[in-house]
């Protein structure tokens, strides 16, 4: 034999997929269309297009003279094994989005009753600031008050020096 063919022969005795390794995950997803001749490889949990399969079958020539595959056991089974998974696949994509329209549902209802609850400090802190507000002013005002008192009574005592003052220098 040939290098050539037992290098062929060594390739289509591994079980290793000949196609893009697709997580179950991305399938389910629908990042990944699942297509015939995909297979579940449940041991590593990705899928994979058998592409050596895939050649196989147009080789062989599946397909009659309208173009349509021909109905036999291993194209009914292969069909159903393709919507089989299929199906599985549709499954997961529904789980995963129910579970994260749960999520999203309940990260909502989280953030709404934080909002509330911001809201009612923010409420709190406006009365506060509000209260603070006509406090300090009430003691602007008072301090105001006094401050005019302290002034007059400077004022009135200067001018009682000064009175002083000039009575003393015209004695």
């Amino acid at each position: 034999m040939t290098m050539m063919s037992q290098d062929r022969i060594k390739a289509e005795n591994t079980a290793e997929p000949t196609g893009d390794l697709h997580s179950t995950a991305e399938l389910a997803a629908g990042t990944v269309k699942v297509r015939p001749y995909m297979y579940l490889d449940k041991r590593r949990d990705v899928a994979y297009l058998d592409l050596r399969a895939a050649g196989m079958a147009s080789a062989a020539g599946n397909k009659g003279l309208s173009g349509r595959k021909r109905t036999t056991p291993e194209n009914l089974l292969e069909h159903a094994t393709h919507l089989e998974l299929e199906n599985r696949f549709l499954e997961a994509r529904v789980k995963t989005m129910e579970e994260d329209g749960r999520k999203n549902r309940l990260k909502i209802d989280d953030l709404r009753r934080e909002l509330h609850e911001c809201k009612e400090e923010l409420e709190k802190e406006r009365k506060q600031v509000a209260t603070y507000r006509q406090d300090n002013q009430e003691l602007i005002t008072s301090h105001e008050q006094v401050m005019l008192r302290w002034r007059k009574a400077i004022d009135e005592k200067r001018a009682l020096r000064a009175s002083l003052q000039s009575e003393e220098r015209k004695e």
